[in-house]
């Protein structure tokens, strides 16, 4: 099972490492790769994967365009094995947000399991498990709870280190032999600013 779970956390780290970029370069202009139809998206469907809806907390959330982000991290890939995994990760991210003034950002990712029959309570032990090794890693919530039949664990964790350091807030669940994430993160001084955001957000997801 952990082949799957280094899998998904590929695409967890790359969800935190959205916040580098911009971060370091602060000339980085987020506007200009928002979705054409920002305003109005709330519905995602990707060829024979289930649809989904979500909705941003308030204006001052985003959604990105997937096409023009893949564009802008492939161009600054170092080499072709960075190009190869950043493939992969965006081709498991259907959806993007960013935050503005706050730096925050929320991604859906959906990554299929090697176990058809794989449970989320053991996908979620793995995930701590590959956890505990990080360096600045702080399990602050983990809970499970039932939505739409499906079990989801709510997971809240800082890790890495000053001046990167991050709160992440990850919903996951198991479906149709796929786990399904969203996945958001901020700096750890907003987070008491953002939860309701993040919460809100996660309660407009249907899938």
């Amino acid at each position: 099972m952990r082949l799957f779970v280094v899998v998904v956390f590929v695409v967890g780290a790359f969800a935190a490492a959205q916040q580098k970029k911009p971060s370091a370069n602060r000339k980085f202009d987020w506007s200009k790769i928002y979705a054409q139809n920002d305003d109005k998206t709330t519905k995602f469907k990707r060829k024979e994967e289930p649809s989904f809806s979500i909705k941003k907390p308030n204006k001052k959330w985003h959604f990105i365009d997937l096409e023009k982000f893949r564009e802008i991290h492939l161009k600054a890939a170092k080499d072709e094995k960075r190009k190869k995994q950043l493939k992969a990760e965006l081709d498991a991210t259907y959806c993007f947000l960013y935050r503005e003034e706050k730096e925050a950002t929320a991604v859906v990712v959906v990554t299929p399991l090697q176990k058809q029959d794989a449970k989320i309570d053991d996908v979620v032990a793995e995930v701590l498990r590959f956890l505990l090794k990080q360096k600045g890693y702080g399990l602050k919530l983990r809970k499970f709870f039932k939505r739409r039949r499906a079990r989801v664990c709510r997971l809240v964790y800082e890790i890495g280190q000053e001046p990167a350091k991050r709160i992440h807030e990850r919903y996951m669940f198991v479906k149709r032999g796929k786990l399904w994430q969203l996945i958001m993160n901020c700096a750890p001084s907003d987070y008491k600013a953002l939860e309701k955001e993040f919460i809100k957000l996660f309660k407009s997801f249907k899938f």
